[in-house]
């Protein structure tokens, strides 16, 4: 029988996390400590006295460590699919054997957490390097309401479980566009204003004792202009100047150069499953 527990139960319980913590260490993924920082997530044990096999899941993000005796219980814990990353022989196998033709393996990311990388000076430079008709915003109430936000990045849902919620643990800054650009800008000078549409958004997506994770996105038809430079430049000064680091992994390549611009060093990467409980087929 497993044991699950919510990750604000975990500040209730220090005994037991601290035992999770060692059972995680080895692993060094950030992304864990959300959870047994007591922020967001949960996770599921063996047994709370003695653990020696566990899961955290924060969003759709799973990870599993220790004794694979309890993987078939634990890997029943998602609902439609699920990111699943193991740290070992073992574990790998069984997922590969469990779910054979319902998983594709993803490599990710991850960068060193030395807040020495970042250039300030460049970083200041980065985010007011926009063009003509755009500007970034900090994200306050009225924009977390718009349905454009929750259109590019669903800010409330199982990291922030409303509004408030987000302005209370979590921050972030959206790209706005006026409608007018360098090509139309004098036409546009006559013409009636026009409610400014909201094109991109750098947020947080965990939350951390000493910082954030970073969640960007931008619309479309408003990339290849550095928008997403800009934004998320804007977002880490803000993280530096409060002494929290905004933490950084990547799921492709756009992403890694992105990171590398801001200043981050790559520290390795890793493989991820992302695992579907049914295909159309079965």
């Amino acid at each position: 029988m497993l044991h699950r527990c919510r990750a604000r139960e975990l500040r209730l319980q220090p005994e037991l996390t601290e035992k999770l913590e060692a059972l995680f260490a080895p692993t060094e993924m950030h992304s864990t400590k959300a959870c047994l920082q007591g922020h967001n997530g949960t996770v599921w044990t063996n047994d709370l006295n003695h653990p020696t096999a566990a899961q955290i899941q924060v969003g759709n993000a799973h990870f599993f460590v220790g004794d694979c005796q309890y993987a078939d219980e634990l890997l029943n814990n998602f609902n439609e699919y699920m990111c699943a990353t193991v740290f070992d022989d073992q574990w790998k196998a069984i997922i590969e054997e469990r779910f054979k033709n319902r998983f594709s393996i993803d490599t990710r990311t991850v960068f060193e957490h030395d807040p020495a990388h970042f250039d300030i000076a460049k970083l200041s430079r980065l985010a007011n390097d926009l063009p003509v008709g755009y500007s970034i915003k900090p994200i306050d109430l009225n924009f977390l309401e718009s349905s454009e936000l929750h259109s590019l990045i669903p800010i409330t849902g199982p990291q922030y479980k409303n509004a408030q919620d987000f302005l209370t643990r979590g921050l972030g800054y959206c790209v706005l566009f006026d409608g007018k650009d360098d090509k139309n800008e004098g036409e546009a000078a006559n013409c009636e204003p026009t409610q400014a549409q909201m094109v991109g958004v750098a947020a947080s997506y965990n939350n951390y004792d000493d910082g954030i994770e970073v969640d960007i996105c931008i619309d479309g038809a408003h990339r290849q202009k550095g928008l997403a430079t800009a934004v998320c430049a804007t977002l880490i000064l803000h993280c530096l100047e409060q002494g929290l680091f905004p933490y950084w992994d990547a799921a492709n390549e756009n992403s890694v150069k992105l990171a590398q611009r801001l200043g981050y060093k790559k520290a390795g990467v890793y493989d991820s499953y992302y695992i579907y409980r049914f295909f159309e087929q079965d």
